[in-house]
């Protein structure tokens, strides 16, 4: 579906040739597709589902938006400004997440005070090559955090907040509980899809801070 969007076209439903005479077909607008159409960008924003049924009874459900068309920068406003890496960052990634985990609320303090060590001894490190390995190379414990900036400047204000173990906008923290087995089956899913935001979020997507941060929240209690 993915690439049903990125190419504007539905493709036809695979292994059906009649529909089931079980649905009342034609009652609303569902329909099987038998043949390819077309799925212009129209005034709204296409959206579409996508389901997932185990043997075992675990169901994952998603959906999935397009995301907002890409803007050309101004030409004037852009001519003189200059090209460093951070500019680049702020201007297609507003929101850029450090995603933190440990056993204890001390030890996830001690993870941002050794982030803010690593920022200090590599100041020219980019920032969403740092949401990345945060977000892919890291170990996942009960504690969790999120920081949120759109520049460095933020970010660090917030690992300086969560380092003191203070409260801040630019920080969402939450710890994870033991469930039940089944749901912790359907708890791993979600971890995994809003860990696949993360990563998103650090290549190119252009995520809101209140999308951001309400996906954040989700991550760090789940």
């Amino acid at each position: 579906m993915i690439q049903a969007l990125r190419h504007e076209r539905l493709p036809r439903t695979l292994h059906v040739d009649t529909p089931t005479t079980k649905v009342d077909w034609t009652e609303g607008d569902v329909r099987l597709l038998t043949e390819p159409v077309d799925w212009p960008r129209t005034e709204r924003p296409r959206r579409t589902g996508v389901s997932a049924f185990g043997v075992s009874g675990t169901n994952a459900h998603v959906i999935l938006e397009e995301a907002p068309a890409a803007t050309e920068p101004d030409d004037d406003a852009t001519a003189d400004a200059p090209s460093s890496g951070a500019t680049a960052t702020a201007r297609t990634v507003p929101v850029v997440p450090w995603i933190l985990s440990a056993r204890t609320t001390d030890s996830l303090r001690g993870q941002a005070r050794a982030l803010l060590d690593h920022c200090a001894a590599h100041p020219d490190t980019d920032d969403r090559a740092v949401a990345h390995t945060l977000a892919t190379r890291r170990s996942r414990f009960e504690h969790r955090a999120v920081v949120l900036g759109a520049d460095r400047d933020a970010l660090l204000a917030g690992l300086r907040s969560l380092a003191a173990g203070e409260t801040s906008p630019h920080t969402v923290t939450g710890a994870a509980h033991a469930v039940a087995a089944r749901s912790r089956s359907c708890s791993r899913v979600r971890v995994r899809s809003v860990r696949g935001w993360g990563v998103s979020c650090t290549r190119r997507s252009r995520c809101s801070r209140r999308r951001s941060t309400r996906c954040a929240r989700t991550w760090a209690r789940s």
